[in-house]
């Protein structure tokens, strides 16, 4: 992936937003849209929700909304929710809410954007039960799903989509397994287990996104 900045759209203009992209949020933008599979492992900070939400909106602007699940930290529920209501006010968003059957009714639903907790999703499909295929799913703090023997790997590997992106600020600090098991739900069959920690750079080059606080400090306030 070419990550220099694109700094030559205008897309405050073209897709409506309250404030202005900084480049790198643009290069974000840029690689998001143009991968069904990728991580965007930028730095706490940066804005990787900002980038996730403008990211559809180019999109569901150009072809419809599409079916989409964000799946986050509860902590990060509120969040998401308000940063859409920002950046993307006329986008339908629904939070998952009730007893099991409710939380599985609203995700098998609702055709726009559905946002849910790993909990939910955890409980959810903890037996035998499937969700319909999504177009978009996008795992925020995506390390969670590092331990590819938890309940919730499991759960988060059964969700199928077309499009798969990922958000993480510390993609590749831990062992190079952690990440072995985020591309076996993001991209399956890309990298496997024996992988040196150099091969996997190089093979997973194309798919991440990685921006340190220090190589945009021009461009934060």
């Amino acid at each position: 992936w070419d990550k220099k900045s694109i700094g030559i759209m205008d897309y405050q203009k073209e897709l409506n937003l309250p404030f202005p992209l900084r480049d790198y949020q643009k290069t974000g933008l840029e690689f998001l849209t143009s991968n069904s599979s990728a991580l965007l492992g930028d730095d706490m900070g940066l804005g990787k929700t900002i980038q996730v939400i403008v990211s559809l909106k180019k999109i569901f602007n150009k072809e419809g909304i599409k079916k989409t699940l964000i799946v986050v930290p509860n902590s990060l529920s509120s969040n998401w929710l308000n940063e859409f209501r920002i950046w993307y006010k006329e986008c339908d968003v629904v939070r998952t809410k009730g007893d099991k059957s409710e939380r599985e009714y609203i995700i098998k639903n609702n055709s726009a954007v559905t946002i849910a907790t790993y909990e939910h999703i955890r409980a959810l499909l903890s037996d035998s039960r499937s969700l319909p295929k999504f177009e978009y799913i996008i795992f925020d703090e995506a390390q969670r799903l590092k331990n590819q023997s938890s309940n919730l790997y499991q759960a988060c590997r059964k969700l199928k989509a077309n499009y798969k992106w990922m958000l993480t600020g510390t993609p590749l600090e831990n062992s190079p397994q952690d990440i072995v098991s985020l591309f076996s739900i993001l991209k399956f069959g890309l990298i496997q287990s024996g992988f040196t920690t150099s091969e996997i750079r190089d093979t997973i080059y194309p798919y991440l996104l990685r921006r340190l606080k220090t190589e945009v400090l021009d461009e934060l306030p």
